[in-house]
């Protein structure tokens, strides 16, 4: 699917663009976002059915990204110095990396913590991508950005992505300070 591999390109860029300028608004950040122009596009008709503004294609494909393109995600985990607001967690049977909520509101706001505040309603279950089950949140610890941020089941069988990762509490190791 060439539209989802172009969304897994700009998340890429945005990763890029973030880590280099932490400071960067999310509205200059995201104003890039790819608009495809295919005939028979499922992920853009998924977008339009669900009016998703470039903030929830963010949200969407970072979710997405481990089970479509685990490469992308290695730019996050390798910001070492800003691991606890980066956040994260890896599988160690596969050494993939899987976002977390914190790795959401780094993309969102970066080091500046009061932005990172404002962007918080993605991460509680009254959000649309969650409450159409798109996203799943699979909480960690109380604090709440410390959820594994990743597609759901559903959502990947419905854009024919059939390659979910099986998580288990049991096998994963959290880099967020919080865990």
């Amino acid at each position: 699917m060439k539209e989802i591999h172009e969304e897994m390109g700009w998340l890429d860029q945005i990763i890029a663009m973030r880590i280099q300028q932490p400071k960067l608004s999310v509205s200059d950040l995201l104003e890039a976002h790819p608009t495809f122009k295919y005939e028979s596009c499922i992920y853009q008709t998924f977008i339009e059915q669900f009016q998703l503004n470039a903030m929830d294609r963010l949200a969407l494909a970072l979710s997405m990204a481990p089970s479509y393109a685990p490469c992308i995600m290695e730019r996050l985990r390798n910001v070492h110095e800003l691991a606890a607001l980066v956040g994260g967690a890896i599988i160690p049977d596969t050494n993939n990396y899987i976002p977390t909520g914190g790795s959401l509101l780094y993309l969102m706001g970066g080091t500046d913590l009061e932005r990172r505040h404002s962007f918080r309603s993605y991460l509680y279950g009254s959000h649309e991508l969650i409450r159409n089950r798109l996203i799943t949140t699979i909480p960690v610890s109380p604090i709440l950005e410390t959820c594994y941020w990743l597609a759901s089941k559903e959502l990947l069988k419905s854009l024919d992505l059939n390659v979910p990762i099986a998580i288990t509490m049991s096998t994963v190791h959290c880099l967020d300070s919080s865990c």
